[in-house]
């Protein structure tokens, strides 16, 4: 999308949000672009980190092509990227850089809806839980 009117820098960080836990998988991925105030985004991608070797893992930008626009209107972090080259930087110090160029951090560090009560898990066997009614 080429209109990023009205939108925000901004950036998400899914491996440090309240609901990071329950991700399948536990990668280290950095979510960035144009975003609307209200939801949704006009632009985004990613900066990954890649294992390429024993404990090595290096970012490496993910951009599908409908988020070119965006990247076009970050000339100034490719720039900081490019005095960071070959540093193997981590999610910190990207994040870092993005917050010193203005980028918004917009992860969901809490939940919003949190639990009144705690759950917990038991097991029962299944003509039990039938006679319960907790199951059909």
């Amino acid at each position: 999308m080429r209109d990023h009117e009205g939108c925000i820098r901004g950036y998400h960080r899914s491996n440090k949000a309240y609901y990071a836990k329950a991700l399948v998988r536990e990668e280290t991925v950095v979510n960035f672009g144009m975003f609307h105030p209200e939801g949704g985004t006009s632009g985004e991608m990613n900066m990954t980190w890649v294992e390429v070797g024993r404990d090595i893992a290096c970012p490496q930008l993910q951009v599908f092509d409908d988020g070119w626009s965006a990247l076009g209107l970050f000339t100034d972090l490719i720039q900081e990227l490019a005095k960071v080259d070959s540093e193997n930087i981590n999610d910190d110090q990207f994040c870092d850089i993005l917050d010193r160029l203005g980028f918004k951090d917009l992860t969901a560090y809490e939940n919003p809806n949190p639990q009144k009560d705690k759950l917990i898990s038991i097991n029962i066997l299944e003509s039990k839980a039938r006679e319960l009614n907790l199951i059909n």
